[in-house]
């Protein structure tokens, strides 16, 4: 796991998930949350990770979409606030619930903010 997380951190890695390929954010996303996730994972083979990632990447990039529609979004902090939830239930509920990866609040928080910021670049309107 922890060479796949050097793989896409350092984007030598050629087995991104194809369904990734219709977000740029996304699979920066998928970055982000490769380096943290599996930073906190000792228990899932390297396929059932890669799934899990790909998983929350297109969950956080299918959040901020909804939420992009909005003119000026990125200066909204109603909007990122909006954003933030959602994404920390997600990962609550999906990564640490089901998954039973243990990420802690701070880690959680920083992925998010820098996910949101990822966003802040590929969805401007």
């Amino acid at each position: 796991v922890k060479k796949l997380k050097d793989d896409v951190l350092a984007h030598t890695d050629s087995d991104i998930p194809a369904a990734l390929d219709r977000s740029n954010a996304a699979k920066a996303f998928y970055g982000q949350c490769m380096e943290t996730m599996c930073a906190k994972d000792t228990t899932h083979s390297e396929s059932e990770m890669r799934q899990i990632v790909a998983d929350a990447a297109l969950a956080m990039d299918d959040i901020i979409k909804q939420q992009a529609e909005i003119v000026d979004w990125q200066t909204n902090y109603d909007i990122i606030g909006q954003i933030k939830i959602q994404m920390e239930d997600y990962l609550t509920d999906h990564v640490q619930q089901i998954h039973g990866i243990p990420l802690s609040f701070d880690e959680m928080d920083a992925l998010i903010d820098s996910c949101v910021n990822i966003a802040m670049l590929w969805y401007k309107k």
